[in-house]
């Protein structure tokens, strides 16, 4: 099951989206029997989150949170975050939604992009995903997300 909510605004298809990026990463990881929670939330949630687990102060683009059994785990995306990113990064909302799903994603199993042999891992991986997902390598110009 996916389980959506938002204390923010997204735009319109996001959900949607999210959804299908989702079903598709289960379905690909043999995961259909798990469990993802994902939260839109605002600066402010993302920055309390951001300094009570990371230590850091600063907004991120995305939170990821394991879960246990059947729970895959939680995904908390800053929206204004992300819409900020992808305007800088020239790309469409679309775009830097599906990358940050995918990459939240890889670390809810594990992926750890803390070294850079994880971190060259994770974006060979998330970049693969992402193209069998349809999106064109030109259009997937920043495959990984500024919070690193």
């Amino acid at each position: 099951m996916i389980d959506v909510g938002k204390e923010v605004p997204v735009p319109r298809g996001a959900i949607k989206l999210t959804k299908n990026t989702l079903k598709f990463l289960f379905s690909k990881f043999g995961l259909e029997s798990k469990d993802v929670s994902v939260y839109f939330c605002n600066e402010r949630t993302i920055i309390d989150l951001n300094t009570q687990y990371r230590f850091n102060e600063e907004p991120t683009d995305v939170l990821s949170f394991t879960g246990e059994g059947d729970f895959l785990g939680e995904i908390i995306m800053c929206v204004p975050v992300a819409l900020r990113q992808a305007e800088e990064s020239g790309v469409d909302w679309q775009v830097e939604f599906a990358m940050l799903i995918v990459h939240s994603f890889l670390h809810l199993l594990g992926y750890d992009d803390e070294t850079e042999e994880g971190f060259a891992e994770m974006v060979e991986v998330q970049n693969k995903l992402l193209k069998e997902l349809g999106y064109e390598e030109s259009s997937i110009g920043r495959l990984i997300p500024n919070s690193r």
